[in-house]
């Protein structure tokens, strides 16, 4: 699979870091990117067969349901064909126990804010295991 076949789902409740992240991804070069304003919103998403997303995304401070609520969720209901897919939390949050709390349950990476170009291809590449390159190198 190359890097222009990955699809991706953003799952923020600020539109400017959702926008902020798809600019990132389109200059690495992942076209493919769904979007979703909350938790609760991403699941019920998740749940259609269009949306099979190859990682995601997600801020751990959200209305409706936070990063570590949809995490497990989505890892432990069996209706998601999506159960496995690697999740990155995105968050300027520093707190280890809930950074902790949030990878037990299911995040396999932390892409901290603010955002980089270079850290969110770093995340990415460590979730979904092979190094994304962006103008050259990371």
């Amino acid at each position: 699979m190359s890097i222009v076949d990955l699809k991706a789902f953003v799952i923020d409740d600020q539109r400017p870091m959702r926008s902020i992240i798809r600019t990132f991804l389109y200059q690495i070069g992942i076209k493919k990117v769904e979007e979703a304003d909350d938790g609760k919103t991403a699941l019920e998403k998740l749940k259609k067969d269009d949306v099979q997303p190859d990682f995601i995304l997600c801020d751990l401070h959200m209305e409706k349901m936070n990063g570590t609520q949809f995490i497990k969720l989505l890892r432990n209901d069996e209706q998601y064909k999506t159960k496995r897919v690697p999740v990155i939390l995105v968050t300027g949050e520093d707190d280890r126990v809930l950074l902790e709390e949030s990878c037990d349950a299911g995040a396999v990476a932390v892409l901290p804010k603010p955002c980089s170009l270079k850290g969110t291809a770093h995340a990415i590449g460590e979730a979904i295991g092979f190094i994304l390159e962006y103008n050259g190198a990371i």
